[in-house]
């Protein structure tokens, strides 16, 4: 079982942690949220944020989740998108799928953003990497640290060996993964 744990790290930073375990307690500044099979449930996280709300939404799913996350934000809050993996739910995703997840963002105008003091912010790494490499770097480099550091501890799903990778493909396409998964390069 998986669980989603709020956590602090740092001096003021709050972040979200998901880590393997049978029976989710709270620790101390830790809250633990319920997760529906299907995916976050939004109404859990409204409940403990209360009326406030939160600081920041990470969305890598987009379209419907990407509306409600931006109801989740508090005043000054930001939302940071970064993909839109609700579009591939095992199949081939179409054009009819494509047009519900882009409908699902919802239109938005920047004066109810302004009215609040909320920021929406969306990320394409591959964007990043062709035009900023070097922030690129630097944000591996932070994250290498504190994997070092076992501030953070990637979940390794499955590997494959390198003459499997369609099978390692279809794997991340059918959504089975609960982690990383990794190609296996033989060095002989």
């Amino acid at each position: 079982m998986k669980a989603i744990y709020l956590i602090r790290h740092g001096e003021s930073r709050q972040a979200f942690e998901i880590r393997e375990t049978e029976i989710p307690k709270a620790g101390k500044n830790e809250v633990v949220i319920k997760v529906k099979a299907s995916g976050l449930n939004f109404a859990d996280v409204r409940q403990k944020a209360g009326q406030k709300g939160v600081d920041a939404v990470f969305d890598n799913l987009g379209g419907k989740a990407f509306s409600r996350g931006l109801k989740l934000l508090a005043p000054g809050g930001k939302l940071i998108t970064y993909g839109a993996a609700s579009m591939n739910k095992g199949e081939k995703s179409g054009m009819i799928n494509t047009l519900r997840v882009a409908w699902g963002f919802g239109f938005r105008s920047p004066v109810s953003l302004i009215g609040k003091s909320q920021s929406i912010i969306g990320v394409n790494m591959l964007r990043i990497a062709d035009h900023h490499p070097e922030i690129l770097k630097q944000c591996m480099q932070e994250v290498i640290n504190l994997a070092k550091q076992k501030v953070i501890r990637p979940s390794l799903s499955q590997t494959f060996p390198a003459n499997q990778i369609a099978e390692a493909h279809d794997f991340l396409e059918q959504r089975k993964s609960r982690g990383k998964v990794a190609l296996l390069w033989d060095n002989n």
